[in-house]
């Protein structure tokens, strides 16, 4: 909610974007894309909370299994080689989700957690897509934030959120506030570029070419392990990683099947 509330920051950008007053249907679908994206951030920020960013950066596959199926209900078929790659993208899913403890695999609870979480991003593609092709891109990305700022803000109704706010708010350093705007600058050069290219292109294309996050994750998180393995709470145990590269491999296949072919 606090990082949503960064979002008042895209009023900056209004008077770069046309102020031609779009149809009912393109309003609606960039509200929704707003709110959906807003409310996917719950269920990822749990996620991270609690699992190897290794893993979730392979359950990201999800999007682009998501961005097909839905791109039924916006007119578009499946072909031979979308339904390969789901298959591919499936299977990364399962052994991301894989933990070897004690000779005992397991699930990971987190997956439930980001089926959720890419099913809401999914969604937030699927009406952004379609309302920039009304509007420009720019003008769907201010709308869209200011959407999410807002969502924030009517958190605030709920008494439970206002409680944890005070009791949060002390934790509010220094460091923490420059952690926040971090985030909050990288990830939305991130947005603002997907923007872009969803009004470019349909969700599932999209979806395909952010997959190769999990690429950059694994090199970052081997090199914080390198320096300090007290940076990130990961396992790097054989089994585990094992699990973790062949879910790698496959998601990369699929992206591949799925771009490509």
């Amino acid at each position: 909610i606090w990082m949503k509330f960064f979002d008042f920051t895209s009023l900056l950008l209004l008077p770069f974007i046309e102020w031609t007053i779009p149809d009912a249907r393109t309003v609606v679908y960039v509200l929704l894309a707003g709110f959906f994206f807003f409310l996917g951030g719950f269920p990822y920020a749990k996620a991270v909370q609690q699992e190897d960013v290794t893993r979730i950066s392979v359950w990201w596959s999800l999007q682009p299994l998501w961005g097909v199926l839905l791109g039924f209900f916006f007119g578009q078929t499946l072909v031979a080689n979308q339904g390969i790659a789901l298959v591919l993208l499936v299977g990364a899913t399962f052994l991301a989700a894989l933990h070897a403890n004690k000779k005992v695999v397991v699930v990971s609870k987190s997956v439930l957690l980001m089926i959720i979480c890419t099913l809401c991003f999914a969604l937030y593609a699927a009406f952004l897509h379609e309302a920039a092709q009304q509007i420009s891109f720019l003008s769907a990305y201010v709308w869209t934030s200011l959407t999410q700022a807002v969502c924030g803000l009517v958190c605030f109704v709920l008494p439970k959120v206002r409680a944890l706010h005070r009791a949060e708010a002390p934790r509010m350093n220094r460091r923490v506030f420059g952690l926040f705007w971090i985030v909050f600058l990288t990830a939305n050069i991130g947005i603002f570029l997907n923007h872009w290219a969803l009004s470019l292109q349909q969700a599932s294309l999209v979806f395909a070419f952010e997959a190769s996050q999990v690429l950059f994750t694994f090199l970052i998180v081997f090199v914080c392990y390198k320096i300090n393995p007290a940076l990130l709470r990961e396992t790097f145990d054989r089994e585990n990683v094992k699990f973790k590269i062949g879910a790698a491999i496959l998601m990369v296949l699929g992206v591949l099947v799925l771009t490509l072919f």
